[in-house]
């Protein structure tokens, strides 16, 4: 250890921490995910952090060069993000940040419903940087050793869309179901952003079972819109008497017209109208 440089001790920690984030994720205890999640971005970081000393500082050794590789390559090995279906931008997304971590990304979908070359140049890219991977395939062998399996609904995401039936149709072989869920690794996780289409895209006994994270996901998300609401309406100024009364007028003109008046919107029954 005294002829190691400070990078390859962080390196040789990257190393030592990755077993750790594998005990923590698949040892039940309470908040288990969370601190190996935690973990697991520790490991990303001092990637960033042993090259940037060592460029910096000049201190690029062969030992580093052979080390720094070998934890990389098995960062990716312990993370493996599976999505199943269409190339929504719910795919595009996680296989930007995925890729961006240095996990290992698939997603597995039918051809001509697979991310296209600007979603592939952008994971490429990413890739380079952090050491990951990615895979978009329709080979159902893809999916096996995956730590999480993540899909969506199969119709309703676009204006112009083909029919449902023709959808159900395509998707039909992809569905994430108990079959599909054994192909994952031991502990594997099941993802969905909600809402679902039971029976279809997710079987029930998927979604209500402990491998099934979707709900703590809906709850995380309830706590971000709020955010949001806050954050944009946080300096809006208080409108005044004047404008309250024009928009409740504006409202009330409104219901009138969809609805024909009523007396409960604007003072005017039906009978005096007429």
């Amino acid at each position: 250890m005294k002829n190691l440089n400070l990078p390859n001790k962080i390196t040789l920690a990257r190393i030592a921490l990755i077993p750790i984030v594998a005990i923590l994720y698949f040892v039940n205890f309470p908040y288990h995910e969370i601190a190996a999640c935690i973990v697991f971005i520790l490991c990303c970081c001092t990637d960033f952090i042993d090259g940037n000393i060592a460029r910096k500082r000049n201190l690029v050794t062969d030992l580093g060069k052979f080390l720094d590789p070998i934890a990389d390559k098995v960062i990716v090995v312990i993370m493996l993000f599976v999505f199943v279906g269409d190339g929504t931008q719910v795919c595009a997304s996680l296989g930007f940040i995925t890729t961006k971590l240095g996990m290992h990304f698939v997603q597995y979908g039918p051809q001509g419903h697979q991310l296209n070359e600007q979603h592939k140049e952008i994971m490429k890219k990413n890739c380079a940087l952090s050491g990951g991977s990615y895979l978009v395939t329709d080979d159902r062998e893809s999916v096996r050793g995956a730590d999480f399996i993540y899909t969506d609904v199969w119709y309703g995401l676009y204006e112009n869309e083909m029919p449902k039936e023709e959808r159900v149709r395509v998707f039909h072989d992809y569905q994430v179901n108990r079959e599909l869920m054994q192909l994952g690794n031991l502990g594997c996780k099941f993802m969905h952003c909600l809402p679902a289409t039971r029976g279809e895209d997710v079987t029930d006994e998927v979604a209500d079972s402990d491998a099934s994270l979707c709900w703590e996901e809906a709850g995380n998300r309830l706590t971000a819109m709020r955010g949001l609401l806050v954050y944009f309406t946080r300096c809006r100024k208080e409108p005044s008497g004047l404008r309250i009364a024009a928009a409740k007028e504006e409202l009330d003109k409104v219901l009138c017209d969809k609805l024909g008046c009523v007396e409960a919107y604007c003072g005017v029954s039906k009978a005096e109208k007429s």
